[in-house]
């Protein structure tokens, strides 16, 4: 399979929970054409429609259900580690926010194997 991206995940949420293409963009601050292609490209990563058109709205179909429960549960884990990391005083690396590298690996291992500290 090629490459999921987050921006694939994020466009895709974002329009799931907004049930709509424009709203999505505008809360995005995309183009609708941008949120559109990685919709599109998205599908076809996965080999699976995601939506499906009723008027004006946009309505999950069983597989997009699945997805946005995985997109749901990824951003969630990902908005707690970040949480964490600032509880722990951990800092990433100037130019590093936002990327998990070969290099950050260990240093993420570190912090997030032994048990948070006790109040």
């Amino acid at each position: 399979m090629n490459d999921l991206n987050f921006h694939h995940l994020r466009y895709f949420q974002t329009v799931a929970h907004d049930g709509n293409l424009t709203r999505a963009a505008e809360r995005l601050n995309v183009s609708q054409s941008a949120v559109s292609t990685q919709i599109r490209q998205l599908e076809e990563r996965l080999g699976q429609k995601l939506f499906e058109r009723r008027g004006r709205s946009l309505i999950l179909t069983e597989a997009g259900q699945i997805a946005l429960d995985h997109a749901d549960a990824i951003f969630t884990t990902g908005d707690e580690t970040r949480e964490y990391a600032a509880r722990a005083n951990v800092r990433p690396a100037p130019g590093a926010a936002g990327r998990i590298t070969g290099d950050s690996l260990p240093k993420f291992s570190d912090w997030i194997s032994p048990a948070p500290p006790r109040p």
